[in-house]
């Protein structure tokens, strides 16, 4: 269920024991907390692992490939990063995320946890150069130095040290595009627009909004993630563990407003996703994962919109 207090303060999507679930909340989460997945009740484990199933069915698992093109194809994530992450959900933070997701179509994303970019990649294995490119200029161009279906080493041809970059992947390969929360195409709710746009347009915005954060949870579900990290996520929303929050609008972070055209119409997008996120929704009652629970309201909301 959705209480709403008023459009400027929290709005808690909650569980059935709504209070007790709201001091948790705000006596445990804080900017050095990772959100677990696990549970110590066998059956709330139990749903996050039926549930990761079903939707790991929209990955292949490269483990057995010999084929580099193939192997790169996924989501790799910077090993000296990875500490970092594990401790902090901040929507914004002093440490940078390093990363990049490759798909099979050509296309990239990098850095979605920071100053997120797009474009196309290519690898040529006769020189072992990737080499990635935005608006057809060269962005960034690595020696590829060793792969495997899980680890990645390179170093940036620019960087006159050579320093050895070493990246972390899941042996997982998303062959639907339209599930993969790293694709361009459920990202785009983060590249401004050049004009500004109606509430149509910006609820289509939040929209694709909400989608990206659907597949981050099957993502994590799907990849038997042991915890979950928002940090670095442009967002209106504090997702928490059985509950969600709408974000106090003098707190939003700055990434928020670089979504938009401008501070007005990222506040205008805030008032309509209050909105949405006010509606009532039918809470599962059955005892599971709260990553289950939160994805079944959130696919409540993405159909309201």
């Amino acid at each position: 269920m959705v209480q709403v207090q008023n459009t400027y303060k929290i709005i808690f999507v909650g569980l059935q024991f709504l209070i007790i679930t709201i001091l948790f909340a705000c006596s445990t989460s804080t900017s050095k907390e990772k959100i677990e997945l696990d549970s110590t009740d066998n059956e709330p484990v139990d749903s996050a692992i039926i549930a990761g199933k079903k939707f790991a069915a929209a990955l292949t698992d490269v483990s057995n490939s010999t084929q580099l093109n193939e192997l790169l194809c996924q989501g790799w994530e910077y090993e000296e990063d990875l500490e970092n992450l594990s401790f902090s959900n901040e929507p914004e933070g002093n440490f940078p995320f390093r990363s990049f997701y490759f798909s099979m179509d050509g296309s990239f994303v990098f850095d979605p946890r920071g100053d997120i970019k797009f474009g196309n990649w290519k690898f040529d294995e006769a020189t072992k150069l990737i080499t990635l490119t935005q608006s057809n200029k060269q962005f960034l161009q690595y020696k590829l130095l060793k792969l495997s279906a899980t680890n990645l080493v390179v170093n940036d041809v620019a960087d006159a040290d050579k320093k050895q970059l070493v990246f972390i992947a899941s042996a997982k390969k998303y062959t639907q595009l339209n599930t993969n929360p790293y694709h361009i195409s459920n990202n785009t709710w983060r590249i401004a627009p050049k004009q500004p746009e109606t509430d149509v347009q910006l609820q289509e915005r939040l929209k694709n909004y909400v989608l990206f954060h659907i597949n981050f949870y099957k993502n994590n579900l799907a990849t038997q993630q042991k915890s979950i990290s928002f940090y670095g996520f442009p967002t209106c929303i504090k997702w928490y563990a059985g509950g969600i929050f709408l974000i106090k609008e003098n707190e939003l972070s700055n990434n928020w407003f670089t979504c938009f055209y401008n501070k007005a119409q990222a506040l205008q997008a805030y008032k309509i996703m209050a909105g949405i996120v006010g509606k009532k929704y039918k809470w599962p009652t059955q005892k599971m994962n709260w990553v289950v629970k939160n994805l079944a309201v959130l696919e409540q909301m993405y159909a309201s919109m």
